[in-house]
């Protein structure tokens, strides 16, 4: 979906005044200079947590719901009101998917410092390397072992069920990167469609 889509989407799911403080949330931020006659709402909003966004949109989707089955659809009117608010229903539980998603993106592709856990055993990831920092690239590819002797005995002979994040290279075989500061799991290979 592109941004002028994604745009168009949040201007359809909620009333133009909320629908302004996403947007402006969403593609520029919020700040206090904003001109805008509400740029304290404009701010909450862009301080919004996903999980915020996500209960606030499933609140609403279920306020417009109950509203929608108030009505009598015998009569021409309140039918069209009653489907006004199953379709404000349908795009506030739509956003709260995208949200979702948003959110389960997140957290696949963040850094994970490694003090917070580290990966699963044999798993692939890009890890940082504290004290390279400095240079362009402190970020490499390796693998996380619980057990670096079970990668190989002669090389990791004293690791005896020592965790670590190791690597091989063709010409000098196995070796281990020291001082990890956090890893993220590599992205899905990708597939052709």
């Amino acid at each position: 979906m592109t941004k002028e889509e994604a745009i168009q989407e949040v201007n359809k799911a909620f009333e133009p005044a909320f629908a302004n403080y996403i947007i402006t949330a969403l593609t520029e931020g919020a700040t206090a200079s904003d001109e805008c006659e509400d740029a304290v709402s404009r701010q909450a909003v862009a301080q919004w947590t996903l999980e915020e966004g996500i209960k606030y949109c499933e609140e609403v989707a279920d306020t417009c719901e109950f509203e929608a089955s108030k009505y009598d659809m015998t009569d021409a009117y309140e039918s069209h009101v009653a489907c006004q608010e199953g379709e404000c229903a349908e795009r506030h539980r739509q956003f709260a998917e995208w949200l979702k998603e948003l959110k389960q993106l997140r957290e696949q592709t963040r850094w994970i410092p490694i003090s917070e856990r580290p990966p699963k055993n044999k798993q692939q990831c890009l890890i940082s390397v504290r004290g390279i920092a400095s240079t362009k690239n402190n970020r490499y590819m390796a693998t996380y072992s619980t057990n670096l002797y079970e990668v190989d005995e002669f090389i990791f002979w004293n690791k005896k069920n020592v965790p670590g994040f190791y690597d091989y290279d063709s010409e000098y075989g196995y070796y281990e990167y020291d001082d990890i500061v956090a890893w993220r799991p590599l992205p899905p290979s990708y597939q052709e469609k």
